[in-house]
């Protein structure tokens, strides 16, 4: 297909916004994908289907590649759901979805179809490129394997950090300074 035959991302589905990937704030997106549908969608002789390798074949008798469809491919259950005040939340996935990957793939489409570029198109692929390295299962294993190595050392030396300001603000008579960036994730403490 060339790029004066290709359908437009909205048509195709190609973006993350299409209205099954981004749910309303009452639908909470369950099937979370680790690699956008729309990335997958590239790989699809027709936009529906994939050929997929699997790496893990625990019997001979499975075959190694397969035919699988998109909905069900890179995808985990409540990979990005967190419970916020009893309540089931997708923020992180609809935040991936708005902020990176929709304008990830509309820009990558511009290089792939040879139409000009600019220079936040080019921010945006490097967005979904960082995103899609740290999204993989590679990256969660050698991420918790970091996370139990080095957290309890940071935490416990924060904790010490911090108990000494308070104790240097009380032994001064001085409160201690609060955060005035209203976008830190400390401004309403």
């Amino acid at each position: 297909m060339t790029a004066e035959q290709e359908p437009s991302p909205q048509a195709d589905g190609d973006t993350a916004n299409e209205s099954s990937a981004i749910p309303t704030r009452q639908q909470i997106t369950h099937a979370n994908h680790f690699v956008p549908r729309g990335l997958l969608r590239r790989w699809s002789l027709d936009g529906t289907m994939l050929h997929v390798y699997d790496l893990l074949v625990r019997d001979e008798r499975v075959p190694e590649w397969a035919t699988r469809s998109i909905r069900g491919s890179a995808v985990l259950p409540d990979l990005y759901t967190l419970t916020e005040d009893g309540r089931e939340s997708d923020a992180t996935e609809r935040w991936f979805a708005t902020e990176i990957e929709t304008p990830g793939l509309e820009a990558s489409r511009k290089l792939i179809t040879g139409k000009s570029t600019t220079r936040s198109d080019w921010e945006a692929v490097i967005r979904l490129y960082c995103l899609q390295l740290i999204r993989t299962p590679q990256d969660y294993f050698e991420s918790m394997a970091r996370w139990e190595r080095d957290m309890p050392e940071l935490l416990d030396r924060t904790s010490r950090e911090a108990l000494q300001q308070l104790e240097d603000a009380r032994a001064e008579g001085r409160a201690l300074e609060t955060p005035t960036d209203p976008s830190s994730p400390f401004s309403n403490l």
